[in-house]
């Protein structure tokens, strides 16, 4: 049956290698159960975002179904874009900002044009934000200042700044798309 709150204690106390490695295996589990659940959901968000910009209506069931549709690609996408920053960020802070802003628009164009390659995905993000450098930093400053107030609103408030928050990287996702001459086809 379950533990009590001091036979868990107690166990944990005398460093039980077993019950270590369960509490470890079950952690692990569920963080990786929890990580496949925030892909598909961020996959969606952005889907039904950018459909909620260039149409004005939303079909949320569509996007729920459609949602495992291209999953996979868009995992290794943030996989690989979560490993350049990071490593980005580990040289120096500032490569790291550098990467995380000229990447920016890596998981919105893998769920937007799922038709394109891997290698167009992080091309046409680094060619959207060309030019664009210390607008999106300035943006990035805006949105970390706006969800802190959101979070110091007793954690609550982060709910709808996070919403205004993909919102405008959405909204600036779409104008730089069509400056940026990113709407014809790679490799043409």
């Amino acid at each position: 049956g379950p533990l009590t709150e001091e036979q868990w204690v107690g166990q944990l106390a005398d460093n039980n290698p077993v019950y270590v490695l369960k509490m470890f295996l079950g952690i692990l589990v569920a963080s990786i159960i929890a990580g496949f659940i925030r892909v598909y959901l961020e996959l969606v968000n952005y889907r039904v975002l950018m459909s909620a910009i260039e149409t004005d209506n939303v079909d949320l069931t569509a996007a729920l179904k459609g949602g495992f549709k291209g999953y996979w690609f868009f995992w290794i996408i943030l996989l690989v874009q979560g490993i350049i920053i990071t490593m980005g960020l580990l040289f120096c802070l500032l490569p790291g900002i550098f990467l995380s802003i000229r990447l920016l628009f890596v998981p919105i164009l893998a769920a937007h044009k799922p038709e394109l390659t891997f290698s167009e995905v992080f091309s046409r993000s680094w060619i959207m934000t060309e030019g664009y450098f210390f607008e999106l930093l300035l943006l990035g400053v805006v949105v970390l200042l706006l969800n802190f107030f959101g979070f110091c609103l007793c954690c609550v408030g982060v709910i709808p700044t996070m919403i205004i928050t993909y919102f405008m990287y959405a909204e600036t996702y779409r104008r730089l798309l069509g400056e940026g001459g990113c709407e014809a086809p790679a490799g043409g």
